[in-house]
């Protein structure tokens, strides 16, 4: 059996869609775990009602707790063999749960994943990227292609994946409940380093992610820095663990999280919902944080798109970062 679990707050105008994807799918064995977050419109009434229509609906009320607590409830009342997450506002192919499982069964010591189909909304802000037109159903990636799988996007978010319930439940892993922001690709990588770093991606697009939902609990306020910094600790863990923290996948690591921590710092420059003032400090605590400096002295110039701006990053020359980025990216 499947254990699907869906985190809602202020869902009502998007659960039943939803929902109804759901119980559509071609594979019958499955549960549908329906975890409200203290949601303030009428989600609460909504699902309390579809539990009556569907015997495979569970649902669960908590305090307004957030995203992560949300989903470890599910975990811990899940009882299927294995574990699925839906977000409240997308929706499913009919064959989404079938084909993961399939996928499932037949590579046991890997994670599959599908591609994910990015549909309307003004507020889309993830879509994976990679090619998804293949003569071959399935693609195996090793540890050695998980960095190009984490530049499409696909590692940011457990939606499109299914999860042995037998390894999260014997290492105890579950979703950052202090973090905001990164904990699902916290996640991730915390799973893949129990299968050294195997994954399985289905050629298709099984799920639509439709980010309509500003109530939605992965709606996001706060600037980066907390998702790169986990997303950078969590991805050197796992490197460790997997045995690539040497050679040209270091570099690549380094490389690729300096430039995450260089956009982070350019996406605080440019938000005018924060005074200038405030954006100038919270610029600061970016590159003086831990993640930025280990970056830093450990990234190769080589791999950097601008030896003037590392310059300015290894010296810390905040005002000159500040000037370089607005002139550089203004087009």
């Amino acid at each position: 059996m499947i254990s699907i679990i869906v985190p809602i707050y202020n869902g009502e105008k998007f659960i039943k869609d939803c929902i109804y994807s759901l119980l559509n799918q071609t594979c019958s064995e499955i549960e549908i775990i329906l975890v409200n977050d203290g949601s303030q419109d009428n989600t609460a009434e909504i699902i309390d009602n579809l539990k009556d229509v569907d015997d495979r609906i569970f649902v669960y009320h908590q305090k307004n707790q957030g995203v992560s607590v949300a989903r470890n409830n599910g975990i811990n009342l899940a009882k299927g063999k294995y574990i699925m997450f839906c977000d409240c506002d997308d929706v499913v192919e009919p064959t989404w749960c079938e084909e993961l499982l399939d996928c499932a069964e037949r590579y046991t010591d890997r994670l599959p994943i599908c591609w994910v189909k990015m549909v309307g909304g003004d507020n889309c802000d993830y879509v994976a990227k990679e090619d998804a037109e293949s003569d071959r159903l399935y693609t195996k990636h090793n540890k050695e292609d998980i960095m190009k799988l984490y530049y499409t996007g696909i590692l940011d978010n457990p939606v499109s994946k299914i999860y042995n319930a037998e390894i999260i439940r014997e290492n105890k892993l579950l979703f950052k409940e202090n973090l905001n922001m990164g904990e699902d690709s916290l996640f991730n990588f915390q799973y893949l380093s129990f299968l050294n770093g195997r994954i399985v991606t289905i050629n298709k697009y099984l799920y639509r992610y439709i980010r309509q939902n500003n109530n939605s609990l992965m709606t996001r306020k706060s600037h980066e820095l907390n998702a790169v910094e986990s997303a950078y600790y969590g991805f050197v863990d796992m490197y460790k663990k997997i045995g690539l923290l040497n050679g040209v996948f270091e570099e690549e690591l380094y490389a690729c999280f300096y430039q995450k921590y260089i956009d982070a710092l350019d996406n605080c420059r440019k938000d005018t919902n924060i005074n200038k003032v405030i954006r100038m400090k919270y610029c600061r605590r970016i590159i003086y944080s831990k993640g930025f400096s280990s970056c830093v002295g450990k990234v190769s110039p080589m791999r950097v798109y601008s030896r003037r701006l590392w310059r300015m990053s290894q010296n810390r020359m905040l005002f000159l970062l500040y000037i370089y980025l607005k002139i550089v990216r203004t087009f």
